[in-house]
Order: C-alpha cells, then sequence, then structure tokens
C-alpha cells in the first residue's frame, strides 16, 4: 500500500528527469570544448617560446648571444 501526501502530486518526473540529463549534457559538453581549446592554447604558447629560444640562438641575440658562433653553427 503506498501512502499519499496531501497536496503533493507526482506529475512529470520522467520530464524532469530527461531536462536534467540535458542539461548535464550540454554542461558537460561546454566544458570538454573548452578544456581542449585550453590545452591548445597553452600547447601554441609553449611551441611559440621555443621557437622564439631557437631564433636567439642562430641570430646570436638576447641571453643566446654568449655562446658565440660555434654553438649556432650546431643547431
Amino acid at each position: 500500500m503506498v501512502r499519499r501526501i496531501p497536496g503533493f502530486v507526482n506529475r512529470g518526473s520522467a520530464a524532469t528527469v530527461r531536462r536534467l540529463s540535458f542539461a548535464i549534457t550540454v554542461a558537460a559538453m561546454f566544458t570538454g570544448c573548452y578544456k581542449f581549446r585550453g590545452r591548445s592554447y597553452f600547447l601554441q604558447q609553449t611551441v611559440d617560446a621555443f621557437e622564439e629560444e631557437a631564433n636567439a640562438v642562430r641570430l646570436g641575440i638576447g641571453p643566446c648571444s654568449e655562446y658565440g658562433p660555434a654553438w649556432r653553427t650546431r643547431c
């Protein structure tokens, strides 16, 4: 025997669960998208820093100028 609570109507529980599931799915989708965007952004920054350092060594400028021409020919 199911006890009923006066004034409580259990309508639309399946629709509520579907809406909640959809909202969670959309939130997870956006989170995943921004996670990979952030990774690619920081990876690109790292690649740019390496490229800048390699150019400085080749040109002999900045902190890399102390290594001299012998170092630059090996790169």
